[in-house]
């Protein structure tokens, strides 16, 4: 059996580079000094593995650099609109909404309802328009035919969320808004009615005897 060997270079500059320093020297020199014998065994082969090595060792391939790209220094607008309300009316916006989260222009002292001295305003409606403070009777008789309004009460810092059931209103079934049974039937104490802006709790009176 006749046998050549024919050196074949790396692709790889990392193999080419281990292949010369275990030979010492380079492939092409005296290639067949270091031919496998025929007669070993594969047991005897010498381990051909490497290791790759990302970052470290002299065999790095320098990576061009990237430049940095500027950064602008100011920032550009799209709208110009909005750009010019946010420079010349967006505080004057956040403390007209800070206003409203507060009693606003109503008055604190006086009912416009009833103008009690005696019953102080405290409770005001998010549907209806103006944000007005009533006290509670007030806002009770007002809301006869709305029950289902959003309620806020002043608490001296504040308003906190509740409801018309809290302040007293009762809906009469079979008889008009503000007309009442002589002799009603309460309903359940958990009639919950679902309405598009909340889930209200409403207290409800039925017709004695039913029919």
């Amino acid at each position: 059996m006749y046998r050549e060997v024919r050196p074949i270079d790396p692709p790889s500059p990392i193999k080419h580079a281990r292949r010369t320093t275990v030979y010492g020297a380079t492939p092409q020199a005296d290639a067949s000094a270091h031919a496998p014998d025929p007669s070993s065994s594969v047991s005897d082969a010498p381990d051909e593995r490497y290791e790759m090595f990302y970052g470290t060792g002299d065999y790095d391939i320098p990576r061009p650099s990237r430049p940095d790209a500027p950064r602008p220094t100011k920032a550009i607008f799209s709208d110009q609109t909005l750009y010019n309300w946010k420079q010349s009316s967006r505080d004057r916006y956040v403390r007209e909404f800070m206003r409203l989260d507060g009693c606003g222009d109503a008055n604190q002292m006086l009912c416009l309802g009833c103008s009690d001295p005696d019953k102080r305003p405290g409770y005001r409606c998010r549907e209806c328009k103006g944000g007005l403070l009533f006290c509670k009777e007030c806002c009770v008789q007002r809301h006869l035919e709305n029950p289902l309004h959003r309620i806020e009460a002043w608490d001296g810092s504040r308003f906190l969320k509740t409801c018309l059931k809290a302040l007293g209103l009762r809906v009469q079934f079979g008889h008009p808004p503000g007309e009442y049974c002589a002799n009603p039937e309460q309903g359940r104490k958990g009639f919950v009615v679902l309405h598009d802006n909340a889930i209200h709790q409403v207290a409800v009176d039925f017709l004695w005897p039913r029919l």
